[in-house]
């Protein structure tokens, strides 16, 4: 009978840190979730332009090969310069696709999202 009553005390308490646990978490997720929509959306605001970036982020900001060859002023482009041209670039697989028209386009691009044209196939952007 005590055995009994001891499993079942136990059980309670398992149950109640596996809750408590389970809430925590929660938590944790709603504010990882709340700081990385954050970081989206200034990623946005930045690539489109619709934001100056600070000097800290540009920190690290390496100026590419690939802008040197394109007859395109850094000033005429609003946001991070030449972000997706960069990003693209630096994809090996789609890299090897690119045209100098394809990249000179890219200098100009604000904004890139995939689209999927078959519900199983791959997407094209």
């Amino acid at each position: 009978m005590a055995d009994a009553a001891l499993q079942d005390i136990l059980k309670a308490e398992l149950t109640a840190g596996v809750q408590l646990r389970n809430k925590n978490q929660q938590h944790i997720d709603a504010e990882h979730l709340a700081a990385t929509n954050r970081l989206y959306k200034r990623r946005q605001e930045l690539a489109s332009g619709k934001a100056t970036p600070i000097a800290e982020e540009l920190e690290g900001f390496k100026s590419s090969a690939h802008k040197q060859q394109l007859d395109v002023s850094a000033s005429s482009i609003k946001g991070v310069p030449y972000f997706w041209l960069n990003v693209l670039c630096n994809q090996d697989i789609i890299a090897e696709e690119l045209s100098s028209d394809d990249r000179l386009a890219l200098s100009y691009c604000t904004g890139v999202r995939a689209v999927y044209t078959k519900a199983d196939g791959p997407p094209t952007i």
